[in-house]
């Protein structure tokens, strides 16, 4: 299995040692053709993206694109869902400067009100492994993932069913429905185990990605195509499996606002 590129990598810019050139390089000598830069959103606690951090980071890219004219290299952004209302941690000016939106929960994040952050953030990222998540609890994450695809121009929702548990079904057919992919995520694999089935009913698209917070995770799917083949998941419903995948999602967003004046670049 020949896999096209790696969506879903970090940088010192959040909460990885490394700069953007050196998982350029990685990405190179995986043979990758593409690779993205998404860093934590803008409301993680400590590691997170800034304004200023992601223009001295576009300067990076932007450098490297000169230096490497055989890979693509695209760059974005890791939000975060803050709420049980799907908030996402980005204003949409702000995507207007970002090639690719993947979106998931991340424990060390503020939220919009004491209330969600105890109640959404605190237990989803700390309570959740220690005590079996109530069906409610399940239905409340479950509906936040729902109402953050359906809000936002969401390309990838990244390891579904880390910490914040959800109804795997139900979040991968509105994924499908509205063109968002669902992330095989090479530190989370277990989760795919557990719901492989309600993720193939769904008729949702995967593409792989490494998550990569040091350079030797860097487009290493090994695992995944391991997966890929135990779990006989069509290569057509594998977006970056031996082709390009098409981001619709932030790019139709981006053509919409500009078509309607709402631009900010």
């Amino acid at each position: 299995m020949e896999f096209y590129g790696d969506y879903h990598t970090h940088t010192y810019s959040s909460d990885s040692p490394n700069t953007v050139q050196r998982v350029v390089l990685a990405a190179r000598a995986k043979g990758l053709k593409e690779v993205a830069i998404t860093d934590h959103g803008f409301c993680n606690k400590w590691l997170s993206l800034t304004p200023k951090k992601y223009a001295r980071q576009t300067e990076r890219v932007d450098e490297c694109r000169k230096l490497y004219d055989d890979i693509t290299i695209l760059q974005g952004i890791e939000t975060d869902i803050l709420d049980s209302a799907g908030t996402v941690d980005i204003q949409p000016d702000e995507l207007m400067k970002m090639d690719i939106m993947l979106c998931g929960f991340h424990r060390f994040v503020d939220s919009t009100s004491y209330r969600e952050y105890f109640k959404f953030v605190i237990y989803n990222g700390f309570l959740s492994g220690v005590f079996k998540p109530k069906k409610k609890t399940v239905e409340k994450n479950t509906d936040a993932y729902i109402r953050a695809i359906e809000r936002y121009p969401i390309d990838i929702i990244a390891h579904l069913n880390n910490r914040a548990r959800v109804d795997v079904g139900r979040v991968c057919e509105v994924a499908a429905k509205h063109g968002t992919m669902i992330e095989l995520n090479i530190k989370h694999l277990e989760l795919v185990d557990e719901c492989i089935d309600e993720m193939l009913k769904s008729g949702c698209t995967f593409i792989v990605n490494s998550d990569a917070h040091n350079l030797k995770s860097v487009g290493n799917f090994d695992k995944a195509a391991e997966v890929i083949k135990r779990y006989n998941i069509p290569a057509e419903r594998v977006a970056n499996l031996d082709k390009r995948p098409v981001f619709t999602r932030l790019n139709e967003y981006k053509k919409a606002r500009i078509e309607n004046g709402q631009a900010k670049l």
